[in-house]
């Protein structure tokens, strides 16, 4: 399972790997300089829901923050 939709997550879905029993997390936003809080929040909501519906699954975390 691969999440995000930047040059991180596009890298490994050009692969074309099937990622059975990984996760992959690439999310995040553009722009670095951002200071609001609801946009943190709304990753963070990302990676817990993710993590709770795939509990057996090893992730892997990118980030260029």
């Amino acid at each position: 399972m691969i999440i995000g939709n930047g040059q991180i997550a596009r890298a490994f879905k050009r692969k074309k790997i099937l990622f059975k029993n990984e996760i992959i997390f690439a999310s995040g936003y553009a722009n670095s300089k951002n200071q609001k809080k609801i946009e943190f929040k709304r990753e963070i909501d990302l990676l817990q829901n993710i993590l709770k519906k795939n509990k057996k699954k090893k992730l892997f975390y990118f980030s260029t923050l």
